[in-house]
């Protein structure tokens, strides 16, 4: 059971993860303003998202091909346990209104548990669901046997109480990683969580996949969601980083206001990550020569001559051995 147990997590945790490695390529045509850096490496999640580099042409991490195989290993995995113990894996989602975004997160999750073999289960309920009723929901999946990961879709509404839903799942569950046993596991030593916050560990799985070490160097993560931010300090740290400073108030940087307290941090940093959900943030004067940044969040701008949404990263004109840039949201996200 434990060796079951083991591989029913790591497909979760691949199913939730392999999202964030994906994401639609923008034409390939346009210009990348990396051609202004020596790079000797610039890693893409899309494969035709290829800079011109001013030195040498950089190393293009294929995403997207990081992603398919880790999931072709997942699906063979589910075979394997239909096959040999009859268990199908099963993933449900409680998805509360109508919001776009929401409904196309959850449409992708149902892709992919289609993909490898899951069973997919949904509760799509109405916005003016009230607490007793999600709650019920979420723990009736929680003790159902034929299902092996629970997921709140969040944002929910504002009457809703998201921390005590995430209180009512099963930790062995909690596919998001979102319960607090599980958040008290990740940041204690001498303890695995049963599943960590999916776009940390997307993240953590490229840098691994690509062979690239993190271990005795010096990071900085802006930003300190427990959707990001946290968890991925936490990795960095197992990961062997020496140290992991974590600047946290990254709202009252308004336009134009000292950014002393957070470049004078990144300027020392080997490693960068940028999760503050705000566009073109991190200065190319921020970072030094030869630093890995992570570029982590969704954050489409129009280019006014063409109306095309372009990834935040494409502006900075950094000096970088290794950029991981998440894409933006276009039409087809």
């Amino acid at each position: 059971m434990a060796s079951l147990r083991k591989t029913l997590l790591q497909v979760f945790r691949v199913i939730e993860s392999a999202p964030y490695l994906v994401r639609r390529t923008p034409p390939a045509s346009r210009p990348c303003a990396y051609s202004n850096a020596t790079c000797r490496a610039f890693i893409s999640l899309a494969p035709d998202d290829e800079p011109e580099i001013n030195d040498a042409r950089a190393q293009i991490l294929d995403g997207r091909k990081v992603a398919n195989e880790w999931q072709a290993d997942i699906a063979r995995e589910v075979e394997e346990l239909r096959r040999t113990k009859g268990i199908i894996p099963g993933l449900a989602v409680v998805l509360v209104g109508d919001r776009a975004d929401s409904l196309l997160y959850v449409k992708r999750k149902q892709e992919a548990c289609t993909s490898v073999g899951f069973n997919f289960f949904l509760s799509h309920l109405s916005s003016t669901v009230t607490q007793d009723e999600i709650q019920r929901e979420v723990k009736t999946y929680s003790s159902n046997a034929c299902i092996h990961g629970v997921l709140i879709q969040v944002p929910l509404p504002a009457h809703i109480c998201e921390a005590e839903l995430l209180e009512s799942i099963d930790p062995s569950k909690d596919v998001d990683g979102f319960h607090p046993l599980n958040v008290a596991k990740l940041v204690m030593r001498g303890h695995t969580p049963d599943f960590v916050p999916c776009t940390p560990r997307g993240c953590a799985e490229l840098l691994t996949r690509s062979g690239i070490s993190v271990k005795g160097l010096h990071a900085v993560v802006l930003g300190n969601s427990n959707i990001v931010g946290l968890p991925f300090s936490m990795l960095l740290r197992d990961l062997g980083a020496a140290s992991v400073m974590v600047v946290h108030n990254i709202n009252r940087l308004e336009e134009g206001a000292d950014d002393h307290h957070i470049s004078s941090k990144t300027r020392e940093a080997d490693v960068v990550v940028a999760a503050v959900g705000k566009p073109h943030f991190v200065r190319k004067e921020w970072i030094k020569p030869g630093a890995i940044v992570f570029d982590v969040g969704i954050n489409p701008m129009l280019v006014p001559a063409s109306g095309e949404e372009l990834p935040q990263h494409e502006a900075s004109g950094q000096t970088l051995p290794w950029v991981f840039p998440y894409l933006s949201r276009t039409n087809q996200y």
